[in-house]
């Protein structure tokens, strides 16, 4: 231990006068008696001529010394070391992601453990250290910009939540390096579960300046529901559940289903460690909420239920401009209320655009039809997209984990002879890329209100259409193309965007959470949208049609967040490598000194007015 202000610890001296003040006699008043034989102990005092006398021990003494010492010690500011990061000005970065929910033993969640450690770090910088809290994952914003108050720091690490989608650091690995850049004294620290993920320029920023990784949690057994779909079957629906385990050993998790609120059935589940359990249960036709639950609860509760939506859907027309591809036309087929339109690529585009529009391999064209379109493999370029050449024998692979286009999709082993290299569109989002040149063989967006999609390959070039999961990714496809209807239940994923189409013009709609807080939306190009923070029912309802609303399923519903709840405390092979800048730091122990202090002052101050406190009450006064 050492002392900041060692010059303090001369206050000490300070004993002196309260160990004199023991050592002087007390002067008495003289007072005449009857008689002194009750007093000839006291005489004693009086016998001595000498103004001191020997000092004997008294409590009051012992706890006026003790608040000294104390008071001397806060004074001179004394520390013990402690590892910490090097620099004056520490950037934080906080994983807000699903995965820092996990429970340790004790009941603290991960993100509790990173509350506590930012806090730590903070009273370990030197004097006039100063802390920038940035939240990390999907997207980063700073909470507090240079802070040299602990309140401030407490205050927004309180209102931190695990609401993020997924642990993606780049954005805020780009904003700390930015911040840390202006600063030489600067130095980035990460708190994090250890399911990172980060592109390569992230990696390239925080290598240019001081960066440590620090991770938070321990290993847990968990089980979620990783999957839940409720499609219409017959006059009722079919419920697919998908239950996973993310542990060392085997696990018998109870599964049940509510419906409409109350219980609908329940049965038990034996999980082995990574191999998906799947259920399929047949609801009835007046079913409309489903919610799926895994009893008890574990490390991770926010991943033991799922929601979903059962309504029966609006009939939709698509339009298939093909000069003949039974693959395709079989899948749209299979999909529930769809009315299929089969034209010749020659065929002029109908009065009323459909729900969507595909246009396969040897459409061309200047310009896209109206409405939703999905192309596959086009020609040429048209409507701003741009077909630059050939790709030979892609390999095709996930272009980000847990796509929902790619959800239940399954694409190892899928051969493609060739597809065309298209430039990505800066509205869109690539869903399937070629694992050897980076092309994207699948993107999707959406641009003034519409949505398009791109295949670069001619499914009659490909094994795809005699795999399962074609079918599966024609359903996805269509059914975000499409959009759903306002006036139908709509499913996402935690902190994932949800957008909705109005039933009507309208430039304003409101959100009631799952906890009773209302969010008020406006209208951006024709649509409504809201990113939620925790799993629930969320309902919407629209300016000028209150009576009708719309009914928002929110799960967790991610593989790779589960899994971070017993996740490696290490960085993967997809996450930034840390670099060590440990340095031994100073904590400050006056606080508790001060205390000490103030609890002794306070026992001297009862023991000291004792008698006078007992001397108030109605007994003493009667004697």
């Amino acid at each position: 231990m050492g002392f900041l202000a060692p010059a303090a610890l001369a206050l000490s001296a300070l004993a002196l006068p309260i160990v004199l003040m023991y050592l002087l006699k007390r002067r008495r008043e003289e007072v005449v008696v009857s008689s002194t034989l009750l007093w000839d102990h006291l005489i004693r005092d009086l016998e001595a001529n000498a103004p001191w006398q020997r000092l004997r021990p008294h409590i009051l003494l012992f706890l006026q010394l003790l608040a000294l010492l104390a008071l001397v010690l806060a004074a001179a500011r004394p520390f013990v070391a402690v590892p910490t990061v090097s620099g004056r000005h520490l950037v934080v970065i906080v994983d807000t992601s699903i995965s820092m929910a996990a429970r340790e033993e004790g009941g603290a969640t991960r993100l509790d453990v990173a509350r506590r450690r930012a806090l730590e770090l903070f009273d370990a910088l030197p004097a006039g250290g100063r802390m920038t809290l940035v939240r990390g994952g999907g997207s980063a914003d700073v909470l507090v910009a240079q802070a040299e108050e602990r309140a401030l720091l407490e205050e927004a690490l309180r209102g931190l939540t695990p609401s993020a989608a997924d642990s993606d650091m780049t954005t805020a690995l780009h904003l700390a390096a930015a911040l840390a850049s202006r600063d030489a004294n600067a130095h980035v620290l990460l708190l994090s579960d250890g399911d990172v993920q980060a592109d390569p320029t992230a990696r390239r920023v925080v290598a240019d300046v001081p960066f440590t990784f620090e991770p938070v949690g321990t290993p847990v057994e968990n089980s979620a529901i990783s999957g839940l779909t409720v499609r219409p079957q017959g006059q009722g629906f079919a419920l697919f559940v998908q239950v996973t385990h993310y542990g060392r050993s085997p696990a018998t998790r109870r599964l049940v289903v509510d419906v409409n609120g109350r219980p609908f059935t329940a049965l038990d589940l034996s999980v082995s460690p990574g191999a998906p359990a799947n259920r399929i249960f047949d609801l009835p036709p007046e079913a409309r909420i489903v919610r799926v639950r895994l009893v008890p609860d574990d490390a991770l509760p926010e991943d033991d239920v799922a929601w979903g939506t059962a309504t029966p859907p609006e009939p939709r027309t698509v339009r298939v401009v093909s000069a003949g591809n039974r693959f395709l036309q079989a899948a749209l087929a299979l999909l529930p209320n769809v009315t299929l339109l089969l034209d010749p690529p020659s065929a002029p585009p109908p009065a009323e655009p459909p729900a969507l529009t595909v246009l396969d391999a040897g459409w061309s064209g200047d310009e896209l039809p109206e409405g939703n379109v999905w192309l596959i493999a086009p020609s040429t370029s048209a409507g701003g997209i741009e077909v630059t050449g050939v790709i030979s024998a892609p390999v095709p692979v996930a272009a980000t984990a847990d796509d929902p286009l790619l959800r239940f999709v399954d694409l190892s082993d899928v051969a493609i002879l060739d597809a065309v290299r298209t430039e990505l569109p800066d509205w869109a989002r690539p869903v399937i890329v070629d694992a050897t040149t980076g092309a994207p063989l699948l993107w999707a967006g959406e641009q003034g209100g519409r949505r398009v999609a791109l295949l670069a390959f001619d499914l009659h070039r490909s094994d795809l259409p005699l795999r399962v999961a074609f079918p599966v990714l024609v359903a996805n496809l269509v059914n975000e193309l499409t959009g759903p209807d306002a006036l139908q239940g709509v499913t996402a994923r935690v902190g994932e965007p949800v957008r909705l189409l109005p039933p009507a013009p309208a430039e304003r709609a409101v959100v009631l959470a799952p906890d009773g807080r209302r969010l008020e939306l406006a209208e951006e190009e024709r649509t409504f949208s809201f990113v939620p923070t925790r799993p629930g029912l969320y309902t919407v309802t629209w300016q000028g049609d209150e009576d009708r609303a719309t009914q928002v399923a929110v799960s967790v519903l991610n593989p790779a967040e589960s899994r971070a709840g017993v996740g490696d405390p290490a960085l993967s092979g997809r996450a930034v490598t840390p670099t060590e800048q440990v340095t031994a730091g100073q904590r400050e122990l006056w606080r508790w000194a001060a205390g000490l202090a103030l609890i002794a002052l306070l026992l001297e101050w009862l023991i000291a007015y004792r008698p006078h406190l007992y001397a108030t009450t109605p007994k003493a006064r009667g004697r």
